[in-house]
């Protein structure tokens, strides 16, 4: 809220806070450029207004935290982000940000000059000659940036004149006049520009290579180019300015050039968890409390018969208020062993609740307000592959962030945890005991894969030899970079995670989705045995939900449900679509081995599997075609899961 009391000066919705303007993110705005305030600078009416119940979530966020070594508190909370009233504006309620960067850049003659050089609305006076009305400004595009998160503005005069000052001086230093400026350095001050320095394109395309930075008092030039050199930019100062205005702390980091409107200038790290209703603290005690009355209840209809004529009255009725369905799930839950709190598996209860859904008419639909209703249902001409497939008319996600990173991301493993190095994960808060979360609702469909079939097909000699590529290559990688190894989740992540892009792109062209309106759920794991004929309760798991990832009206009519009935058409369509990219045979011959730096890319490219980065939950990292379709390079013959 600016400070003449008018409307907010920009306006984001919930969901945008945590993908793209949260605490730490760089944002333009109509005439500014602003950094988020961290979680201390958003303000709300009352204290206990926007928090969110999602117990499973929270044991999660809170062993991410502790993870990191900067949570010390016994609990964390989630909380919607404030919302301002515009017609009710001031400055105790929304979200605050800070101007950022601090250099700006005239439009009239392209001096690079200080915030504190400008007037109240952020204009130039030009040098004398220039008319008298001073220029609008734009804020500069290039800052400064280091792998831990720290942000500063790029110190141009020590880049124009490289040695003169200490790298971290901002205040304007005098260089020797070039001979043929002497005089006009000897002239009155009038006569003297009201800016040393300028920036100009001597080029068409806009790249750095075209840009030049110029004194004019001593005629030194430099091309923006010379910025991606190694300390050129000098060090780090641990300058967090969303956090305070002087709050700084030590770094070792070198910085490093960064666009202001880049992707990679906030990356947040995010956890989410489907609401089941299997959170409730009552029914956890219930269900732990008459455990050895209710661990055999393998279905809904064993729970209900269970009420009506096994379990003791006391137990029925202490079960009176939960469904069959949250009750099957939290069974199943500490079935699977994520009964503790330190422990806890954010994918495990969604499985068990995906795969307990029983067999229901196509008419069926959920009640108003229901946040979960799923149904099982069989589709024609299925692969004999593919041996369930669940329908979820409603369902409710809430996401969760615990911090954000610059530079460079991670790829989630199979819980959709992220684990980057500590240090590198920059805190949304100092004082907070809450972390920012949103709801969004919506519907989708869920398929697993049978694992009998999945076993094979890992056990063939091609695919075992793809995959120790990838292994291998992941291992170089992290060695190069100084990083701990990171566990290699095997060809069964890069086939589901593969087949899910798939599915997206070819429903998205079919049904009219936009590209990020699909959002993927990989469920992945291998159990390390599975005895024959044992129930694999706890054990592997392999599946893929698809759902709207929009917080608004699109997809949510019954347009993935409908998708989901006739699955077999899509994943035909999907399948027929990539054995051959428009890239082939470079794409189909790509491995993860090849000398470009995508360690973690088989043949994938932008013209086959990549997708926009909302809808994917790994980066578009673990991706590789051959893994599921028969490609144009024989040297990944056999390793199709969907041969033929």
């Amino acid at each position: 809220m600016n400070r003449n009391g008018r409307r907010p000066d920009g306006q984001a919705r919930r969901s945008q806070v945590l993908t793209s303007a949260g605490a730490g993110a760089l944002v333009d705005l109509v005439e500014d450029a602003v950094i988020i305030k961290g979680l201390d600078g958003w303000h709300y009416p009352s204290e206990d207004e926007g928090f969110i119940e999602e117990p499973r979530l929270a044991r999660a966020v809170l062993g991410q935290l502790r993870s990191f070594g900067r949570w010390r508190r016994a609990h964390v909370r989630l909380r919607l982000p404030p919302v301002a009233d515009p017609d009710s504006p001031g400055p105790h309620r929304g979200i605050h940000a800070r101007e950022f960067p601090k250099w700006f850049l005239c439009a009239r003659c392209q001096s690079l000059v200080q915030r504190s050089a400008l007037d109240a609305r952020r204009r130039h006076q030009c040098s004398p000659g220039s008319p008298a009305k001073p220029a609008p400004t734009v804020p500069v595009r290039f800052v400064a940036a280091c792998a831990r998160g720290h942000i500063q503005d790029i110190n141009w005069r020590y880049f124009l004149h490289p040695g003169e000052p200490p790298a971290g001086v901002e205040e304007p230093f005098r260089c020797l006049p070039a001979p043929e400026r002497a005089a006009a350095d000897l002239a009155a001050d009038g006569e003297r520009p009201t800016a040393d320095l300028q920036l100009r394109t001597e080029g068409t395309t806009g790249e750095l290579a075209d840009l030049l930075i110029s004194c004019r008092r001593c005629g030194a030039r430099r091309s923006l180019q010379d910025l991606n050199r190694p300390h050129q930019l000098g060090r780090c100062f641990g300058w967090r300015p969303w956090l305070s205005t002087d709050d700084n702390e030590e770094c070792p980091e070198p910085t490093k050039l960064l666009v202001r409107t880049a992707t990679n200038a906030w990356l947040p790290l995010s956890l989410s968890a489907l609401h089941l209703g299997e959170g409730d603290r009552d029914l956890r005690r219930v269900v732990d409390s008459h455990w050895d009355a209710l661990a055999r209840l393998d279905c809904e209809a064993d729970v209900a018969f269970a009420r009506r004529k096994v379990l003791p009255l006391s137990v029925a009725k202490e079960l009176e208020p939960y469904t069959d369905a949250e009750i099957l799930a939290r069974v199943l839950q500490k079935a699977a062993g994520v009964n503790e709190d330190d422990k806890v598996s954010l994918r495990a209860p969604e499985w068990a609740a995906l795969t307990a859904a029983e067999y229901g008419l196509s008419t069926d639909l959920p009640e108003r307000g229901v946040d979960w209703f799923a149904t099982r249902v069989s589709p024609p001409e299925l692969p004999p592959a593919i041996d369930r497939v669940v329908l979820v008319p409603a369902l409710k996600i809430v996401f969760a962030q615990v911090g954000f990173l610059r530079l460079e991301g991670f790829p989630t493993d199979a819980e959709g945890l992220s684990q980057p190095d500590p240090a590198r994960v920059a805190p949304l808060s100092l004082h907070q005991d809450w972390v920012p979360a949103v709801e969004q609702r919506g519907e989708g469909f869920f398929i697993s894969f049978d694992e009998a079939h999945l076993r094979a097909w890992e056990e063939r000699p091609a695919v075992r030899n793809r995959a120790e590529r990838f292994r291998r290559a992941m291992q170089a990688h992290n060695r190069a970079a100084g990083r701990p190894d990171e566990s290699f989740e095997g060809p069964r992540l890069l086939m589901l995670h593969s087949l899910a892009h798939m599915l997206i792109r070819a429903i998205s062209l079919e049904c009219g989705y936009s590209a990020a309106a699909i959002r993927e759920r990989i469920y992945c794991y291998r159990a390390p045995d599975l005895a024959p004929g044992q129930p694999d309760l706890a054990g592997s798991r392999a599946g893929i939900m698809l759902y709207t990832g929009t917080p608004g009206s699109e997809g949510t009519l019954g347009g993935l449900v409908e998708v989901g009935r006739n699955i077999a058409h899509h994943l035909a369509a999907a399948l027929e679509a990539n054995r051959l990219c428009s890239n082939d045979p470079v794409c189909a011959q790509h491995g993860p081995d090849t000398l470009d730096g995508r360690h973690r890319e088989g043949a994938a490219c932008h013209g086959c599997l990549l997708i926009a980065e909302p809808s994917c939950e790994r980066m578009n990292a673990d991706l590789d075609r051959a893994f599921v379709v028969e490609t144009v390079d024989e040297g990944s013959a056999g390793c199709a899961f969907f041969g033929g």
